[in-house]
């Protein structure tokens, strides 16, 4: 059993929340991903950093499934 709770999902997408977690969203990109991976140490320092491209029409669509479930809460 899932557990998923569906925010906003699509065919390139798909936005959800975690039963058990209320503090994080996730978010599934399924087509059209690239992405760049930076893990890079500076004497004791440790920086990660992941970058998403995301086309523009996927992202309205992520925003406006959000704000639907959201809107009156922000």
């Amino acid at each position: 059993m899932s557990t998923k709770t569906t925010i906003s999902r699509d065919d390139d997408y798909h936005l959800y929340e975690e039963a058990f977690d209320e503090n994080f969203v996730y978010l599934q990109l399924d087509k059209n991903v690239e992405y760049k991976v930076k893990d890079n140490f500076y004497g004791r320092t440790h920086e990660k950093q992941l970058t998403v491209t995301i086309p523009h029409d996927v992202w309205r669509e992520i925003i406006r499934g959000y704000v639907q479930k959201y809107g009156d809460n922000l």
